[in-house]
């Protein structure tokens, strides 16, 4: 089961991890992960501190700073304006627009199959009940 944390969630299939947790409790559940999908955040540092498989969703920041390890794949939008690092885009298309659910997914798979004995599930259209 996905185990989402920040926002909370309606889909029953899906665990609230929440966004008050103390660091110590936040650790514990990017431990238990079996894949960690983030962008640069203190998910992503937790994670590559803790060994986990990770994909690091990069938008403003620099993908080329980021140290994975081996662990894990940086995506990020092939645009010039990339590491701006804005917190605002006047943009009508921003690197973060460009970055599409399919990019992430296959960024996952890809992961989950340097990890072989990896067991994760995503949600998308075929196990998504309109």
């Amino acid at each position: 089961m996905p185990l989402l944390t920040g926002n909370p969630m309606v889909d029953p299939r899906v665990i609230d991890g929440g966004c008050d947790n103390t660091i110590d409790e936040f650790a514990a559940l990017i431990e238990r992960a079996d894949l960690v999908v983030t962008p640069d955040s203190l998910a992503f540092h937790l994670a590559t501190a803790l060994h986990r498989p990770i994909v690091v969703i990069v938008g403003p920041t620099s993908p080329w700073e980021l140290e994975l390890y081996g662990r894990g794949e940086a995506i990020s939008a092939d645009v010039p304006c990339i590491a701006c690092y804005r917190r605002a885009c006047q943009k009508p298309v921003t690197c973060m627009d460009l970055l599409r659910p399919e990019h992430v997914y296959s960024a996952c798979e890809r992961v989950r199959g340097a990890s072989p004995a990896l067991q994760w599930c995503l949600l998308d259209e075929r196990n998504h009940p309109d």
